[in-house]
């Protein structure tokens, strides 16, 4: 069995070391992490509220951030 910590991407605007979501799936101590990444272009223009351009690299940045701390990173791509 593996447990998995569950979170959200880096928030807009901020760097991945610097978010604080990111920082307690870390101290967790867990192996193993699974993003919610939004895809929908209304949740991220309008819950978000930042660019297309700009989720895509929250999402790129936390998985990197993330992998090089040692995690398997696992991305749940949410269409609503």
């Amino acid at each position: 069995m593996r447990i998995v910590v569950f979170g959200s991407t880096r928030r807009a605007n901020i760097r991945a070391e610097e978010d604080n979501n990111l920082q307690v799936m870390l101290e967790t101590g867990f192996k193993y992490a699974c993003l919610v990444g939004k895809t929908s272009d209304l949740q991220v223009t309008q819950v978000l509220e930042t660019t297309l351009a700009e989720n895509l690299q929250m999402i790129a940045d936390s998985i990197i951030f993330l992998k090089n701390k040692g995690m398997t990173v696992f991305l749940d791509a949410d269409t609503f």
